[in-house]
């Protein structure tokens, strides 16, 4: 399994805009205590919470924000009344492109205001890995050898699996437990372009049967937020569906760190072009 990216990561990538030396120093020193501002006021937080813009100068701070509360929500529970509140976290994340911590946001939040139950969906979650380990293996050989023949070099193959809180909901909105879950186990495929990302899935779709209908292309298409991927279902091995994201290098950094760590990967690859041999 993959690891995602942590928050310490994603809040270095947006300090990275914040530039170095004194200048920046100060820049940080300020935004310290415009943190301890919005934690102490409502008002504050709310306001934050309606910023849309993942550009916004105040990303720095949400990043800084974010990355205090997810520590909190996993040192503490909290009650009902206190989640209303930390929902406006898991928007502010999401406003500002902060997916993966909007993520692990939803599983501290889940796990501090309901431990029985997120206890009970990670032990279900951790038995169907288990019952899939070899599965995927199996899975996985079969993609690099079909890789490999259609001439598509340095993919990388990673699983992914959806969020406990996510799995949840599911099982609540569809009343269903979990074995009647098809994608909650998952394939990440990262090309090196997006012209390889359409011969990926080409590939894909000639090892197994794609669903049509599930058939997604963000990349043609990308969500408002600016994420952009392929996403296909397939029925692979042993009758088993299996949901495949499809995406570039450039693609995968932006829809983990967001616009403004994705700035700063455009910027270090240019600095890799200027240095290569």
């Amino acid at each position: 399994m993959a690891r995602a990216p942590s928050t310490s990561a994603i809040l270095r990538c947006t300090r990275a805009a914040l530039g170095r030396g004194k200048t920046a120093n100060a820049k940080i020193k300020e935004m310290q205590k415009q943190a301890l501002e919005v934690l102490r006021s409502r008002k504050k937080l709310r306001a934050l919470s309606t910023v849309t813009d993942p550009h916004d100068p105040q990303r720095a701070l949400a990043a800084l924000l974010l990355t205090h509360v997810l520590a909190s929500l996993r040192r503490h529970t909290c009650s009902s009344q206190q989640r209303n509140e930390q929902q406006l976290w898991v928007k502010i994340a999401d406003n500002f492109g902060f997916w993966q911590l909007r993520y692990e946001l939803e599983d501290a939040l889940f796990a501090a205001t309901e431990p029985q139950e997120y206890a009970l969906v990670v032990s279900l979650l951790e038995k169907q890995s288990r019952m899939h380990a070899q599965l995927f293996r199996d899975i996985e050989t079969i993609l690099r050898h079909a890789f490999r023949a259609g001439r598509l070099r340095n993919v990388h193959i990673e699983h992914r699996k959806k969020n406990v809180y996510g799995i949840a909901q599911k099982m609540r909105l569809k009343r269903e437990n979990i074995n009647h879950i098809t994608d909650f186990f998952g394939f990440r495929i990262i090309t090196n372009s997006t012209e390889e990302c359409y011969r990926a899935r080409d590939v894909l779709h000639r090892l197994w049967h794609p669903f049509p209908d599930r058939l997604k292309d963000y990349i043609a298409t990308p969500k408002p937020n600016g994420y952009r991927s392929i996403h296909t279902t397939v029925l692979c091995l042993e009758h088993t569906i299996v949901e495949f994201q499809i995406r570039s290098r450039e693609m995968d950094h932006f829809a983990k760190f967001g616009p403004a760590g994705h700035g700063a990967y455009k910027v270090k690859c240019r600095s890799r072009l200027r240095h290569a041999p």
